[in-house]
């Protein structure tokens, strides 16, 4: 058997057909790195700045790829290190009248949009061959950690104001073309 790419050898994985080899991924998360932004090491935080944004998306796309580099997984799993934005002020959801407090955030802008522009660096560095899987995470997810895991008694408290809330988180997470 000739040596498979990794995506062909993901592929047939997948199907139960024959391999070269098994297939493997793993992944680190970053924040630990001194070149990670110290600004974004919260969990949740207000906007970050252009510049701890453009430091964000050097840094990551740099650092994957010379993970990938060293350690040559088939499939090139990206951890979503950088935080979930909160308006200034509101670093986490304490009561259920908070959710009425969130904005919606746009996709392609901010920590997300800086996350997809990661993406689309690390996307020219890395070869065709090699598939890439970004980390994410649904509203509910997101929504239960901002508010520390209270999430359902805040909903059994007052249905309609954290409805209102995490439709926010709804039309956050969305697909966007950018993002398929």
């Amino acid at each position: 058997m000739h040596g498979m790419t990794p995506r062909e050898r993901i592929g047939q994985a997948i199907v139960g057909g024959e391999v070269d080899r098994l297939p493997y991924c793993f992944w680190y998360h970053f924040r630990t790195e001194a070149w990670f932004p110290q600004a974004l090491h919260a969990e949740y935080r207000a906007p970050a700045s252009d510049a701890v944004l453009q430091q964000y998306i050097d840094g990551m796309s740099r650092a994957t790829y010379e993970f990938w580099r060293r350690y040559q997984p088939d499939l090139l799993k990206v951890m979503h290190d950088i935080p979930y934005e909160t308006p200034q002020g509101l670093p986490l959801v304490r009561t259920a009248d908070d959710w009425a407090k969130l904005t919606p955030l746009e996709p392609d802008r901010g920590h997300f949009g800086a996350q997809i522009e990661m993406l689309r660096r690390l996307r020219a560095m890395a070869p065709d061959d090699v598939p890439i899987i970004e980390t994410v995470f649904n509203a509910f997810y997101y929504a239960n950690k901002l508010c520390e895991g209270k999430l359902l008694e805040h909903l059994a408290l007052a249905l309609m104001r954290c409805r209102r809330g995490c439709a926010r988180f709804r039309r956050t997470c969305r697909c966007t073309p950018a993002t398929r």
